[in-house]
């Protein structure tokens, strides 16, 4: 999603998605600050050859214009997914609330938009549960693949064990198989 939002400052604004993506790092967000608080953005440092300003407003227009149109969707899939397994007779509501995850999700503001289209508590991913080199990961970008390691690895497990049940219960009947054609 946060490629999306990318490409759409890109557009926006005329310049590289390269800068865009450094310009929705620095200035971006979903909700228009406060009147008398907007800035000027200038990133003419990042195209030397273009004098390029704007207004930060201007640039979260767009934002959360984005943003809130994802959401949505989401918000659609969600309720479709909840009617279909109403109908199923299955369980159907959330919860514990939302979790966002990703790169995208750091943008400034986002869970405040989140629980007003959802109308959820909503929280933004860390990762969590790891060992090792950690100071370049703990990040919300890095929560998803984190996220599905832990997830691999517990299935990983699963199985094993799972095997491993199966194996000692086979191999103990084939134990027993082979002793009656012995004995018989």
């Amino acid at each position: 999603a946060g490629n999306a939002v990318t490409n759409d400052i890109s557009y926006a604004f005329s310049t590289s998605f390269h800068n865009a993506e450094k310009i929705k790092i620095k200035y971006g967000a979903v909700t228009i600050p406060p009147l008398g608080t907007e800035k000027n953005v200038d990133f003419s440092d990042m195209d030397d050859h273009l004098k390029n300003i704007f207004k930060q407003d201007a640039l979260i227009e767009v934002i959360a214009a984005r943003y809130i149109e994802l959401m949505f969707l989401i918000k659609d899939r969600i309720l479709y997914i909840q009617k279909k397994l109403h109908l199923e007779g299955k369980k159907c509501q959330l919860a514990r609330g939302i979790v966002i995850t990703g790169g995208g999700a750091k943008i400034t503001c986002l869970a405040e938009c989140a629980e007003k289209i959802f109308h959820r508590p909503v929280r933004i991913a860390k990762p969590l549960n790891i060992s090792g080199l950690t100071e370049n990961i703990i990040e919300t970008p890095y929560s998803t693949v984190i996220g599905l390691l832990h997830y691999r690895k517990d299935y990983y497990k699963n199985i094993k064990n799972e095997k491993g049940k199966d194996s000692f219960f086979k191999d103990w009947i084939r134990y027993i198989h082979n002793w009656f054609k012995k004995e018989f």
